[in-house]
């Protein structure tokens, strides 16, 4: 699979189909509204004069001087149009919407059996198959911190928990550790972000760094050189990366910390 790249297009097909439809709407309602208080008849243009055509009534002239009413005339028989036509894109808007529903992309994986799951690479995959891969954790020390969260995930800090719980709530999937190679011009380098995420609202991935001992000279000049890798790889902007840091006089504020998880989601699915 590659990275940072949208796994799907059909949510946010499905955003812009609903507005579209939203915004014909509106636009059927204002034309129906000035057809409704239109003047009766058709406009007829014949040698430079104006004419109306009551149904019964017959033709009769309109002086140029009330051009109010022929405007008037003219934008009914347009609005009559754009009412016709905008009423067929919304059948067939709401055609495709009820398409995507009943044949859902993940369906086509979801109905694999598992020995056919397993062998190929869908486009769209659940939170749940996104968090199954199989990959190489980071070694732990002896005399490191034996700190898991409730399902089990072995973590190197007390905030580090903190983000996962707060991932966890949010709906976020995640990979703690996950191997990430990163280019910066010739040079490849891989790293293992705190948690590497997946929205399953957006389908975007994205990943959560998180600096806690910047106190510490020789912590804080690595983690300077991992963000300036990270920033002229080409590969990151404000919506794939989160950063976050901790010093002693400045702990971790798991409210503040949930503020900028819900900011950054909110961009993420813009």
């Amino acid at each position: 699979m590659k990275h940072f790249e949208k796994l799907s297009i059909e949510s946010d097909l499905v955003k812009i189909l609903k507005q579209r439809h939203k915004e014909l709407q509106a636009s059927v309602n204002e034309a129906n509204d000035r057809v409704k208080s239109a003047p009766d008849g058709t406009l007829r243009i014949k040698q430079g004069k104006y004419f109306c055509m009551i149904k019964g009534k017959g033709l009769h002239y309109i002086p140029k001087k009330e051009c109010e009413m022929i405007k008037r005339l003219a934008q009914k028989e347009y609005d009559l149009k754009l009412v016709k036509r905008h009423t067929l894109e919304m059948k067939i808007v709401n055609t495709l919407l009820s398409f995507i529903e009943r044949y859902p992309v993940s369906a086509l994986f979801s109905r694999l059996k598992p020995e056919r799951q397993h062998l190929v690479e869908p486009v769209f995959i659940t939170s749940a198959e996104w968090k199954s891969v199989r990959y190489k954790h980071k070694e732990f020390k002896k005399g490191d911190s034996v700190l898991k969260t409730p399902g089990g995930i072995r973590m190197r800090s007390k905030s580090e928990l903190l983000i996962a719980g707060l991932l966890e709530e949010a709906g976020i999937a995640y990979r703690y550790e996950y191997p990430f190679e990163v280019k910066t011009g010739k040079m490849q380098k891989c790293f293992h972000p705190d948690f590497y995420c997946f929205d399953p609202e957006s389908h975007r991935e994205f990943i959560w760094e998180h600096f806690g001992l910047m106190d510490d000279t020789s912590y804080r000049l690595s983690a300077e050189e991992k963000l300036m890798i990270y920033t002229f790889s080409g590969v990151f902007n404000d919506k794939n990366l989160v950063v976050t840091f901790e010093e002693k006089e400045h702990p971790f504020n798991p409210d503040e910390i949930q503020k900028k998880l819900m900011s950054f989601l909110q961009k993420l699915r813009e």
